[in-house]
């Protein structure tokens, strides 16, 4: 699902990512708007056609025909296209270079998407975009050139994850080259078309290929909007670390009725390794795993002005109260 306005005002906020200093003062919230506002009907002409392509992480020849869309799309804006595989798997790298003396920023995009079974949505075809107004019902997709409203949303199969900022991208890319103005920095985009299954070739292309994807800074158009439903600029992301645990207990399988409290469990014993990592406040025990993080002032007033509320957030997830971390 993609709301219509959020879109639109992504525009905004990537075109101000991309200004010089001085075009940025040029360009003013108002103007920057008015752009986009123009843009935008052939913009979502352009996400319905994309969203039309099936993109099934696991559908091969999907995967093929969206990587043809890929470069058929940035070479038409004169980007410097290849196709890099990885044991079969396909990374499609557009590049622009406006300068050799600026800096490179690359951005990440996500392809594919989920499985989809098209008897759980309340629409012909998953793949084919429905337009909704705020009581669900289905709209012409052609009334959008006409008007717009910020209640209506766009359901399909990847709108929002991540068909939607991958276009959103490319729009921003062709408002500068409307209006005459270059990017403040060179241009790489990586379209990832197995990011549903974690992305298992991306580490080796990029290990593989250091020179191409080489860059000073990373932009990434995919993750979760904020609760707010407000454009989102994150400057960071939780990490993630594995581990695999191994409980033993008896040798073979025993009958809890003649057994029990005898013979360890070791569901127990797994259930208190597991407690023992957190208190009831939430805060991890693991000692040392808060070494090292120390919020600033600055840091804490930042947090305490995002748009949040806690006691609305419980009650929307159903749960009677948030952890106290932090």
């Amino acid at each position: 699902m993609a709301k219509v306005a959020v879109v639109r005002y992504l525009f905004c906020a990537l075109l101000n990512l991309m200004l010089t200093h001085s075009e940025a003062q040029k360009w003013n919230a108002s103007s920057i708007l008015g752009y986009s506002r123009d843009a935008f009907p052939i913009a979502f002409d352009s996400l319905i056609h994309f969203l039309s392509i099936p993109n099934d992480s696991h559908d091969s020849l999907g995967i093929v025909a969206n990587v043809q869309w890929c470069e058929k799309t940035y070479r038409s804006r004169g980007f410097q296209v290849q196709t890099i595989y990885e044991s079969g798997v396909p990374f499609v790298l557009a590049s622009q270079v406006i300068d050799p003396h600026l800096p490179t920023v690359l951005f990440y995009t996500q392809i594919d998407g989920q499985p989809v079974d098209p008897s759980a949505w309340h629409q012909p075809d998953p793949y084919q975009a429905a337009l909704k107004d705020s009581s669900g019902v289905i709209l012409d997709n052609a009334v959008i050139h006409a008007a717009w409203n910020p209640d209506w949303k766009l359901y399909a199969r990847s709108a929002s994850d991540s068909k939607g900022p991958a276009i959103c991208l490319l729009t921003a890319f062709d408002i500068l080259h409307k209006y005459g103005v270059k990017p403040a920095f060179n241009v790489k985009v990586i379209m990832d078309f197995q990011e549903e299954l974690s992305s298992p070739k991306l580490p080796v292309a990029v290990a593989d290929h250091r020179d191409l994807f080489a860059a000073d800074m990373l932009v990434v158009m995919d993750g979760a909007r904020h609760v707010s439903n407000m454009p989102t600029l994150t400057f960071g992301a939780r990490g993630i670390a594995t581990a695999t645990l191994t409980v033993f207990g008896p040798r073979v399988p025993l009958h809890s009725g003649q057994y029990g409290n005898f013979a360890p469990n070791p569901v127990f014993g797994l259930a208190r390794l597991l407690a023992a990592m957190k208190d009831e406040d939430g805060r991890v025990l693991i000692p040392g795993y808060y070494d090292g993080i120390h919020l600033t002032a600055e840091e804490k007033k930042l947090l305490r002005e995002v748009p949040e509320n806690a006691l609305e957030l419980s009650h929307q997830f159903g749960f009677a109260e948030p952890e106290k971390v932090g």
